[in-house]
């Protein structure tokens, strides 16, 4: 999570450093920082398998990611809400 002071003393400083830490070479040092992967498919994460993680991007095809997600909004609202539903008339 990133946050911004209000009214900074260079505006555009915020800007320029978001972007940096955005793209692959802030991503790539983030990442070897906290030892931590990155969603960012560019960015190398093979590393991680020393510290015993498996990267996601690495051990999984984005087709697949897609097939088997249930975390964003689509499947809220086309499955899991529908399933609570479902879930609340036959256990009452």
């Amino acid at each position: 999570m990133l946050g911004e002071i209000k009214n900074p003393p260079h505006p555009n400083a915020t800007k320029v450093f978001v972007n940096w830490f955005l793209n692959k070479e802030g991503q790539d040092w983030y990442g070897r920082t906290l030892e931590n992967g990155t969603r960012r498919l560019d960015v190398e994460t093979l590393w991680l398998k020393q510290l015993g993680i498996n990267a996601a991007k690495d051990t999984i095809t984005v087709q697949e990611y897609n097939r088997v997600r249930n975390h964003l909004e689509d499947k809220y609202t086309k499955v899991r809400l529908p399933a609570g539903r479902f879930a609340e008339t036959i256990l009452q």
